[in-house]
């Protein structure tokens, strides 16, 4: 029967933890490893437009990616199949003091770390799924504000 997991998501390493943004939300335990990079994506309100990659790990520094061949919480509890396709009733309950990890842009290297926090619940009806419960701190900006940029809108009046 499926669930509804509620998580919570946070950037890490961009601002002072006490500005960090955070969300809380509830998706169904059946949503694909994709389906929460979208999530993740809409509520912090970023292009979607440039890689990303799942982890766990005890820490960031000891994260092992989802996508390997070999990925696994332990010698009895393998992993196997597509990451994206991967069900979040797949991943969780991760190995004890464990935590889901989200990079997204190689480049400018937005991490974010992921709990699933204890309760679960049956779904609602007429609720849809992924649901924003909560969000804190500081929204960061995917490009800045633009004012740096060498493009201006006063270089197409040639």
């Amino acid at each position: 029967m499926t669930k509804v997991y509620t998580l919570k998501v946070k950037l890490s390493g961009f601002q002072p933890a006490s500005d960090a943004w955070a969300a809380k939300f509830e998706i169904l335990d059946s949503a694909t490893l994709y389906d929460l990079h979208d999530a993740i994506q809409r509520y912090v309100d970023f292009d979607d437009d440039h890689l990303h990659e799942f982890y766990t790990g005890r820490s960031w520094s000891s994260r092992k990616s989802i996508s390997s061949d070999d990925f696994s919480f332990d010698a009895e509890n393998k992993f196997q199949g597509n990451r994206d396709n991967a069900m979040l009733s797949e991943i969780f309950p991760l190995p004890k003091d464990h935590k889901l990890y989200y990079l997204f842009d190689f480049g400018d290297s937005w991490k974010f770390s992921i709990s699933k926090l204890r309760k679960e619940k049956d779904p609602e009806p007429g609720v849809e799924y992924p649901l924003l419960i909560e969000e804190s701190g500081i929204k960061p900006k995917q490009y800045g504000d633009g004012e740096d940029s060498e493009y201006s809108d006063e270089d197409d009046n040639d």
